[in-house]
């Protein structure tokens, strides 16, 4: 499972949606002109999304930075010299997990649907010209296309709400990839670079006061679309602790999971406060055996354990409800069921190895409502009344919260 999707919360339940219900009943051949049988509000589930899965990042422990700093033709300036070696020890099941560190998100940080990494459109510009706009994230900028590379390299002048401005610098290559320079208001400076559209970003970050001809202050890799960073973290000796990944949420923000040398995770969501600031909370903790717990973003706790085919797996328990949830991989799907008491299932989703809804399965007030994947990419809905052997086609209205049912 990935968690590019990661994501990404499951709002599974649409309670009282409306809904149109054309039935059939199974003992009568004869068709007969709509008559209405009455209207009943239902939590009929129709999901629009995956949750976040505490078993999602691909990579355990992701790239660590080692590429050299670069000029903006390509040539070596520094090397990082930041990667450290892995001891090849490993640790009891029982050993503790470190701490999560906070992850430093590289700068700029994307906007939902853009990011401030893009290259620039210069569809028509020329070396000279010169025009203003708006960053993703609602700054004025004033771009200008230098001489000796086309309109392949933009130089940036961004103004920042206190009068301060950001100079970067963006070039492109044949391949879609691209490189940066950032010399910031705050005295910070960073570079990185893109090798083609679909690789891996490679960040360095000098604070203020530091040489850029030295040694980075941190360094970053990344997914090509900034779902993921990947941040090494080291003791007050420089030993390597292990791997920050800082996941992209629905949010815009970064939750983390802090990978050590033993492969023991810990995870952390990023959450608004109530004072306009961040905080940043513990959610879960697996070790290296793939055990442990993790919490959803409605604080439900879940075990996390490995299935009887090796495959990670969560399971939660509804004192409640008495219902019991399981999320599992069937063969190159994923599966979400609930089970009642009685150990019929209630609800269930089944999800593709791209993260696309297959199909899904509802119980509720009778009905038996199920999704199977359509001629046109949707679910179609259908439901049958487990009493009275009535069934149906289901409708979703953007209003209302009945379903009315009509017999045919």
């Amino acid at each position: 499972m990935t968690p590019d999707s990661a994501a990404r919360k499951l709002e599974r339940i649409d309670a009282a949606r409306s809904l149109t219900a054309d039935t059939v009943r199974t003992d009568s051949p004869v068709r007969a002109d709509p008559i209405a049988i009455g209207a009943q509000s239902l939590p009929v589930v129709k999901p629009v999304g995956k949750p976040y899965d505490p078993q999602g990042v691909g990579e355990p422990g992701g790239p660590i930075p080692t590429h050299p700093m670069r000029d903006e033709y390509g040539t070596p300036v520094v090397t990082g010299g930041s990667s450290k070696d892995v001891p090849a020890t490993t640790t009891p099941v029982d050993q503790p997990v470190a701490p999560a560190a906070t992850v430093p998100t590289p700068t700029p940080t994307p906007a939902p649907g853009s990011s401030l990494l893009d290259m620039p459109d210069t569809t028509g510009r020329a070396p000279g010209d010169t025009w203003t706009g708006t960053m993703p994230d609602k700054r004025p900028v004033e771009y200008s296309v230098p001489q000796g590379n086309g309109s392949n390299t933009v130089d940036l002048e961004i103004q920042n709400p206190d009068g301060t401005v950001d100079r970067w610098r963006i070039a492109r290559n044949e391949l879609g990839g691209l490189r940066h320079w950032h010399d910031d208001a705050n005295g910070s400076s960073s570079y990185g670079e893109r090798p083609t559209a679909d690789g891996y970003w490679y960040f360095q970050r000098f604070d203020p006061g530091t040489a850029t001809l030295g040694a980075p202050s941190a360094e970053f890799t990344a997914k090509a679309d900034l779902s993921q960073v990947y941040t090494p973290s080291y003791d007050a000796y420089g030993n390597y602790l292990g791997t920050d990944v800082g996941v992209l949420n629905e949010r815009g923000l970064y939750d983390n999971q802090h990978v050590d040398i033993y492969q023991n995770t810990t995870f952390t969501r990023t959450v608004p406060n109530t004072a306009g600031g961040l905080d940043s909370i513990l959610v879960g903790q697996v070790d290296n055996t793939g055990h442990g717990w993790w919490a959803d973003e409605l604080d439900r706790r879940w075990d996390v354990y490995v299935d009887d085919n090796g495959n990670p797996a969560r399971r939660r328990y509804d004192p409640v409800t008495k219902h019991r949830s399981f999320v599992y991989t069937e063969g190159a799907n994923t599966k979400h069921d609930t089970i009642d008491s009685s150990g019929r299932i209630v609800d269930s989703l089944t999800f593709g190895p791209e993260n696309q809804l297959l199909a899904s399965l509802s119980r509720s007030n009778g009905l038996l409502i199920q999704g199977k994947l359509g001629n046109n990419g949707e679910l179609e809905y259908t439901f049958r009344d487990e009493q009275d052997r009535r069934r149906g086609r289901l409708t979703y209205l953007p209003s209302g919260d009945a379903l009315v049912l009509r017999r045919l």
